[in-house]
């Protein structure tokens, strides 16, 4: 029994030092939020402006959008701004950081739960700790509601599976009050919360006392949400919250990120083997909730299933990697002794050098690939000073898929001007505005780069928007600049005039 803990406490220690480093180096390293936040940013500015009066609209992109997003990480950013006086972008790298960390010692408390030993739990903490879909979407700027946001969603698996394998009413109403958190804190997190709970129940106990305390579960949750919902239902109708839903895309696409592996990361495509085999064991054992539950994940949202599968998967890869490859060959002969010892130490030698490998180059490709480049922001800064504050651009770079651009997601928030090209936060609006309308017709635009002007008046005219400025990001991801065709018509075109320039950036004024 020394032995386990000592080994369940060996793996907790390396299992705090791989997650202390995979999510504070970037904030530690860069002095900007990575990825996303430029609309939580320009929320949280509106409730500090409105003395924390909830808004009915945000200023973000001059698009009157509702602000009906889940408050409560807008709120803890504004209130700790207001407290401590800390500027804004600080507290955005900070906070998903130091969130995100506590995910930790809850998943091990999960994993306590649904695994048979306190070794197996630490060996699924030190897993999850190095999972990059684990950790890189909820460090972002946007984690200031994604962090707390899984954390709480894994606080409310850990209540709720006891609530039902227990038969604890006070675990249940634990479940409620972190039920409610997450539909307080992030609508996709909410989706997969209420189907872990709905599987739970149906799993683990469908009788009477059973159905009571999903009813507690489910009546705590809508309870302590009800600031949200209750405002949203006031003010903007039901069909608000339906709107928003119809961002997470059709069910069928739950099979593209599961049949290529998606739930994992490309570096350590390990992980992702190790819990398939563990799916595979635990099944035979006749342990299916587990290989279940990942399933149900896809299918609850398949959009924001990647992140968030990254608690199964790290269980599922513990038990593939405990009972199967790490296993003792039976016998008690010397050389086989000899041999399990050998084959023991060699694959978690292996296993460690893995680790340190899959943290270092994720951190690198995110420090180099994901934070918004100091040129781009004096650039956006020059915006908000030097245009007049009704004015619309249309925002372009190197980057195809726009829910990775840093460029797209702050221009709004840093000139305070309207950008054409964003789709953050278009989930609340309707029509050719609305954010799967605009995730499909992107390709067409992001193609103007390598043709004429007239590939940027004809997606205008197609989407319903004006403009009066482009503005052209040179650099692609990693940093390296480069010229596009457009830039070199928009130069040379009678209809467009260069009023700003750098190596990294372009911009142009649309002539009346």
């Amino acid at each position: 029994m020394k032995r386990e803990a000592q080994l369940t406490i060996f793996l907790l220690i390396l299992a705090a030092i791989f997650g202390l480093y995979a999510r504070l180096a970037v904030p530690v390293r860069d002095n900007f939020p990575l990825l996303d936040g430029g609309l939580f940013y320009a929320m949280a500015r509106d409730l500090l402006a409105n003395d924390f009066h909830w808004p009915l609209t945000t200023s973000y992109n001059q698009l009157d959008i509702p602000f009906a997003y889940p408050p409560l990480g807008i709120f803890l950013l504004a209130w700790l701004h207001r407290l401590s006086g800390v500027n804004l972008l600080v507290l955005m790298r900070w906070i998903p950081a130091l969130v995100s960390l506590l995910t930790l010692p809850m998943v091990y408390l999960l994993a306590r739960q649904l695994l048979e030993s306190a070794e197996e739990a630490a060996l699924a903490t030190l897993l999850f700790a190095t999972l990059p879909r684990a950790y890189e979407w909820i460090i972002m700027g946007g984690g200031v509601t994604r962090a707390p946001g899984t954390l709480f969603y894994i606080a409310f698996a850990w209540a709720a599976y006891q609530a039902f394998s227990h038969r604890s009413w006070k675990m249940a109403i634990w479940a409620g009050l972190f039920g409610g958190l997450v539909v307080l804190t992030h609508p996709e997190r909410a989706l997969h919360a209420a189907a872990a709970g709905l599987l739970f129940w149906l799993w683990l106990e469908r009788s009477r006392q059973g159905t009571l305390r999903a009813l507690l579960i489910g009546g705590g949750t809508l309870l302590v949400s009800a600031p949200w919902w209750g405002t949203v239902l006031t003010r903007y109708g039901g069909g608000m919250l339906t709107l928003a839903a119809q961002a997470g895309g059709p069910r069928w696409l739950f099979w593209a990120p599961l049949l290529q592996l998606d739930f994992t990361d490309e570096i350590l495509p390990l992980t992702a083997l190790l819990a398939i085999y563990g799916a595979f064991l635990a099944w035979k054992d006749g342990q299916r909730l587990l290989p279940v539950w990942f399933v149900l994940v896809f299918l609850s949202d398949p959009r924001s299933a990647p992140h968030v599968v990254g608690v199964q998967t790290s269980l599922l890869a513990a038990i593939g990697l405990s009972r199967g490859v790490l296993a003792v060959v039976e016998g008690k002969g010397r050389w086989q002794e000899v041999f399990q010892q050998a084959r023991g130490r060699a694959a978690f030698a292996y296993l460690i050098v893995l680790l340190v490998f899959n943290v270092q180059s994720n951190v690198s490709v995110l420090h180099s690939h994901y934070v918004l480049p100091e040129a781009e922001q004096k650039a956006m800064q020059w915006v908000a000073r030097e245009t007049p504050s009704e004015s619309r651009f249309l925002v372009l770079g190197w980057e195809e898929i726009p829910g990775f651009s840093p460029l797209l997601e702050w221009f709004p928030a840093l000139s305070e001007r309207g950008s054409a090209s964003t789709l953050q936060g278009r989930e609340w609006l309707t029509g050719k505005a609305n954010f799967v309308h605009r995730v499909k017709t992107f390709p067409d635009l992001y193609a103007c780069l390598d043709q004429e002007e007239a590939c940027l008046e004809r997606w205008a005219t197609e989407n319903d928007e004006t403009f009066e400025y482009v503005y052209l990001s040179l650099l692609e991801p990693g940093g390296k600049a480069r010229l596009s065709r457009l830039a070199d018509a928009l130069r040379e075109s009678p209809n467009y005039h260069l009023i700003y320039e750098t190596p990294e950036v372009l911009i142009f004024e649309r002539l009346p």
